[in-house]
């Protein structure tokens, strides 16, 4: 996958002031053409840089960083390594989402009004390994939230950037430079 350019950026951000400008245009019945329809973003697409995954020895080195060390971050960290789950789908968990009782223990990842999805694909259920079920079931146990990940989450909304952040403290530390959860 790539990381999202900065032109990238600029480009949706442009769109969403268009819609609005068109909006008004059209409401107030304006005789004008939107100024934001021809606006051309310089070399855009160009600053687009590749991310690279995790080396086999890098994600043994932060499942076992997480394992050693139990905490919100790590437990999310480490879900996310064993699930191929992105980090805002674990980040928003709720506790009706986690199937631990189940013959094959998963997590079903649905939308929320706190939190949504990437696509309307990303609905799925995802199987638990025996050591994502026993970090999930040890860290549901140390608490008693509807949310797995009540510290990421707040009057109704999911701090996923906030998690994003933390974990990317995590993964430098680790001496792990460019990469990403």
């Amino acid at each position: 996958t790539c990381a999202l350019p900065i032109s990238a950026t600029v480009s949706r951000e442009l769109s969403v002031i268009r819609s609005v400008i068109n909006v008004v245009i059209r409401e107030r019945e304006l005789d004008i053409k939107n100024p934001f329809l021809e606006q051309v973003i310089p070399n855009e697409g160009k600053d687009q840089k590749e991310r690279q995954p995790f080396t086999i020895d890098e994600l043994k080195t932060i499942i076992k960083t997480c394992l050693e060390n139990p905490s919100d971050i790590n437990n999310i960290v480490l879900i996310c390594c064993l699930t191929g789950a992105r980090l805002a789908e674990i980040v928003g968990l709720r506790q009706c989402d986690v199937f631990l009782d189940a013959k094959n223990p998963y997590i079903a990842l649905v939308e929320h009004e706190s939190r949504g999805l990437k696509t309307k694909n990303s609905i799925r259920d995802v199987p638990l390994s025996p050591i994502a079920f026993q970090a999930l079931s040890q860290h549901l146990a140390s608490h008693n939230n509807v949310m797995v990940f009540p510290r990421y989450n707040r009057d109704g909304k999911t701090l996923s950037t906030n998690a994003s952040n933390t974990s990317a403290n995590l993964i430098r530390r680790l001496g792990i430079k460019e990469k990403t959860i």
